[in-house]
């Protein structure tokens, strides 16, 4: 998504201590931009040496839905851009399982905010509105494919926008329950808040449910 940074690189490893200079640091950095999904499957296909020959210890594709939904943007290409999908998701879990590093992957979500029209078993008709957007609901784009080819999915959530602070949930895993941790984005990057920070951004979340949401929660 051409989001990348080299500026934001160069901040992160002068603001902490390690045992290489900046400009070593910025050299362990590759970074390749596709301009299309093919594009992107090649070079997925061609990894293999430049990790070799790199000593890479981090693959990191952001995102994952940016080309492919452009490329297929279309109802009727629904089809071939799932089986896209489906060689990208083949080709990264063998370069994990192959080179055992992890991969990190980004996707964009579809927010439904507003009213949502459901119905029950017996077809009764059901409406769940919400005034406030902060309550809208979250789905990962591309679809189920994409879904069931994730080993871990954990869903990065903005608390406040007049703070730094970041929920993370992670929300499937086949060897970790459901859990929720928090992050300050620093100057020095990603750094763990502490226990008692992370209960008050909890408290700060229950204080601003109505009783009929909260009720809901509990329910």
């Amino acid at each position: 998504e051409n989001k990348f940074s080299a500026e934001r690189i160069v901040e992160i490893a002068s603001s902490r201590k390690f045992l290489m200079s900046v400009e070593e640091i910025a050299k362990r950095v590759i970074v390749i931009k596709p301009s299309n999904s093919k594009q992107v499957l090649k070079q997925l296909q061609g990894m293999e040496a430049v990790i070799i020959s790199n000593k890479v210890g981090l693959v990191l594709v952001d995102s994952i839905a940016a080309l492919v939904r452009l490329d297929y943007s279309t109802r009727s290409r629904i089809v071939a851009r799932q089986r896209m999908l489906s060689k990208q998701a083949s080709q990264l879990k063998y370069l994990a399982n192959a080179f055992s590093i992890p991969i990190l992957v980004t996707n964009q979500v579809s927010s439904f905010d507003g009213a949502v029209s459901l119905k029950t078993a017996e077809g009764v008709s059901l409406e769940c509105t919400s005034s406030e957007p902060s309550y809208a609901m979250f789905n990962p784009a591309l679809g189920n494919t994409w879904a069931h080819c994730v080993n871990v999915r954990i869903l990065l959530e903005v608390i406040s926008e007049q703070q730094t602070t970041r929920r993370l949930r992670i929300v499937k895993s086949p060897s970790c329950a459901a859990k929720t941790v928090y992050v300050d984005l620093t100057i020095s990057g990603i750094i763990g808040t502490n226990e008692n920070s992370a209960l008050r951004q909890d408290q700060y979340f229950l204080n601003s449910l109505s009783k009929e949401e909260l009720d809901d929660i509990l329910s």
